[in-house]
């Protein structure tokens, strides 16, 4: 992947689909993620999606959107038609939510040569699996989670509904390291790890 990429993350809304919507548009539109990740093993993503052009106030599809571009084009002001593409602009990311394949399976992601594996149940990955990541994230931990086990980094967003209130977890990366973050739901950080790269030497020519 090319650098400069971000991952975005939220944990399993447990029934709560209203409270997985704010979530996923801090991460796409606050936080500019690359790709956003809904961690729960169930449709509620799918079943989000079905409301957001009418939350976003944007015509649910392109003919709408040209109809009433058209419309405005004639004598609104240039704030009016700038929101009105900036709300188009929001929909079509929506395009960079994703849903994890059903359990047991995972899903895989590159920063360059490092790993970030994501799966519901981290239980289901096996030696190899951990060995090859730099990254494990996971969603049926109740509780937001991020540590540091050797080279590799473990995250979890906890679940939406959670005591600790919602979080999403972030990856990105930096030319010297990969940098995990829990962020609250206001999008500031409240835990980082850094996994550090290893950069080769140079070498002199004499």
């Amino acid at each position: 992947m090319l650098r400069g990429m971000r991952l975005g993350f939220i944990g399993p809304c447990r029934g709560d689909v209203d409270a997985l919507r704010p979530l996923a548009e801090l991460l796409l539109f606050d936080l500019r993620a690359t790709r956003v990740v809904y961690l729960g093993a169930d449709d509620a993503l799918d079943r989000a999606v079905r409301g957001w052009p009418e939350r976003l106030g944007t015509p649910p599809d392109e003919k709408g959107f040209l109809t009433e571009a058209a419309l405005l084009a004639r004598d609104a002001p240039a704030d009016v038609l700038e929101a009105l593409v900036d709300r188009d602009r929001k929909l079509q990311r929506l395009a960079d939510l994703a849903a994890l394949p059903p359990p047991p399976a995972r899903a895989v992601e590159m920063f360059d040569d490092r790993v970030v594996i994501m799966t519901f149940d981290k239980g289901v990955l096996d030696e190899e699996d951990v060995a090859n990541a730099s990254a494990i994230v996971w969603g049926n931990s109740r509780d937001p989670q991020l540590r540091g086990i050797g080279p590799r980094a473990f995250l979890s967003p906890g679940w939406i509904t959670a005591p600790a209130g919602p979080h999403v977890g972030v990856i990105d990366q930096t030319d010297d390291a990969i940098v995990c973050t829990l962020r609250d739901k206001k999008g500031a950080v409240v835990q980082e790890h850094r996994i550090a790269l290893a950069r080769a030497g140079k070498m002199g020519v004499q």
